[in-house]
């Protein structure tokens, strides 16, 4: 499940994944962040994870957001202490135009702060 948190950040879209992941959890979180992409030139997003699984339609369906929104986004804070989330934001390391970072679950002010 995709839960989005509104935060006062108009640039900063925050979300909490755990659990299962649909194809429909995508297509919510797509919606949503067209909204604010309408206003903003450039996102940040918070990603905190936790014990998240996908279903493969909900797998396909963010790989496709991923590749057709991947410039909308300038920085990415992940928020977990799963290592395989960890080792995934590393690898991101080597993909141009995005910062990502990743950010133990006791350091979500912190991963805050950096997107700021």
């Amino acid at each position: 499940m995709i839960s989005i948190n509104s935060n006062e950040m108009n640039h900063i879209i925050e979300v909490e994944v755990k659990g299962k992941i649909s194809e429909n959890d995508i297509h919510e979180f797509e919606q949503y962040f067209n909204q604010k992409k309408e206003n903003q030139e450039e996102l940040n997003l918070l990603l905190a994870v936790e014990d998240a699984k996908y279903s493969l339609n909900g797998l396909i369906e963010d790989f496709k957001f991923d590749i057709k929104h991947w410039n909308d986004f300038h920085k990415i804070a992940v928020v977990s202490d799963d290592n395989w989330i960890e080792l995934g934001s590393k690898l991101t390391d080597i993909l141009p135009t995005i910062e990502v970072k990743h950010f133990n679950d006791h350091e979500k002010d912190k991963a805050k702060a950096w997107l700021n």
